[in-house]
């Protein structure tokens, strides 16, 4: 497919096409690891064509199905991620889809190129979520490690509330209730801010990860710097990122000798919930930020006293005695 004529000042190559799409990304405040992803398999299709093609100037016309089918294979063969490069070549199509799809909007295309490319399919996963012994193996090696009361806090409220690691990181200290046992989370997925309730009623020290989250914050007062209102900090007063997070739970697995990560936290608190309340799968997603609130408000109120009631169920680290 032929690009139209492009007015003075637009790109006219690939490489000046790529770098103009990531800075009106940037403009969108698109986040650094969307924009490292486009710049990683964009980018990279760009040097495939002229180091493995031979095209040392590629243009908009390169943007084929056929040239991005041997890009794909490319990824494919040489990718040393997850699933045997299964996964990059199908991010590798995606990317490359909606950028084309971007050109194409902004007339860079009359018809969008790629239209027609159809992303290979992943197998699905069936996540394994953490078993009791599992659990307490990691809280085990957490009081071992340098740092054990934010680890063991991070790990307690993520297997408690079942909220993903970005949403626990973006957490300031004011969006958290102990008294209450409650937290909100403003910064989520779909953009929609939730309150998770994770005090144990009835337990006149809230349960497990109450108690963990009161330690910490006597050891958070000490390290803190001025104006870091971060819930969870690392030991040079700083923001604990979603990347350290991920780093901490590798580094606990591989200790307890478990494939550990973040988001099996989160299967392991959806599990324990229904295994709990089987049927109640409403009342899980408002918990996990999965069903928008005009439809959630179609088939329930949840009140304070329910969710509270919910919270008991919920409640992981109590129920395991962690």
């Amino acid at each position: 497919m032929q690009p139209n004529s492009m007015a003075a000042g637009e790109p006219a190559s690939l490489y000046d096409a790529h770098q103009t799409h990531l800075e009106a990304c940037r403009r969108q405040h698109r986040s650094r690891s969307t924009l490292y992803c486009y710049r990683l398999y964009i980018g990279g299709f760009v040097r495939f064509l002229t180091e493995q093609r031979g095209i040392d100037s590629p243009t908009l016309e390169h943007l084929t199905p056929d040239l991005v089918g041997k890009y794909q294979d490319h990824v494919r063969a040489n990718s040393m991620g997850g699933r045997g490069g299964a996964v990059a070549e199908c991010r590798t199509v995606q990317l490359l889809k909606t950028f084309s799809r971007w050109l194409w909007r902004r007339s860079f295309f009359a018809i969008d190129p790629l239209a027609r490319v159809e992303a290979p399919r992943l197998a699905k996963l069936h996540r394994q979520p953490f078993s009791q012994s599992d659990c307490k193996l990691l809280l085990e090696a957490a009081m071992m490690g340098p740092d054990p009361f934010l680890e063991r806090a991070l790990l307690l409220l993520g297997l408690d509330t079942g909220a993903r690691i970005g949403e626990l990181c973006a957490t300031d200290l004011d969006d958290l209730d102990l008294a209450a046992g409650t937290i909100l989370f403003r910064t989520t997925k779909n953009g929609r801010p939730r309150r998770v309730f994770f005090r144990v009623a009835g337990q006149p020290d809230g349960g497990p990860c109450v108690v963990a989250l009161d330690q910490w914050l006597g050891v958070r007062l000490k390290r803190v710097n001025p104006g870091v209102q971060a819930l969870f900090v690392t030991r040079h007063g700083e923001r604990l990122s979603t990347e350290q997070s991920r780093r901490i739970y590798r580094a606990l697995g591989e200790f307890a000798g478990i494939r550990a990560h973040p988001h099996r936290s989160r299967h392991t608190h959806a599990t324990e919930f229904l295994a709990e309340l089987p049927g109640a799968e409403l009342y899980l997603r408002h918990r996990l930020g999965h069903l928008d609130r005009e439809v959630l408000a179609d088939y329930i109120s949840i009140s304070d006293k329910s969710a509270c009631e919910v919270a008991d169920v919920a409640s992981v680290s109590q129920k395991w005695a962690l």
